[in-house]
């Protein structure tokens, strides 16, 4: 039995030190992305509903939503300087 768990946990480990290597590449690319297209990143303005869902994995957002936020946080940002 504990034979058998061990193998599960075996395998297990190997599909979660592939998924976070690939999380990493993709959050990467997603980031480079971000300052990119808006010219800041989410993180730059505590935007809790992005950062629970794209970093937290808390909750989902459509793009349309995503979007929005950005655009409006980079208004507010441009209004300051």
């Amino acid at each position: 039995m504990a034979k058998n768990k061990k193998l599960k946990l075996k395998k297990l480990l190997t599909k979660m030190n592939n998924w976070a290597c690939n999380i990493s590449a993709n959050k990467r690319d997603f980031d480079n992305l971000i300052i990119d297209i808006y010219g800041y990143h989410y993180s730059d303005v505590d935007e809790d509903m992005i950062i629970d869902s794209v970093d937290m994995g808390l909750k989902t957002i459509s793009f349309e939503e995503f979007d929005k936020l950005m655009i409006e946080r980079r208004n507010e940002l441009e209004a300051k300087d």
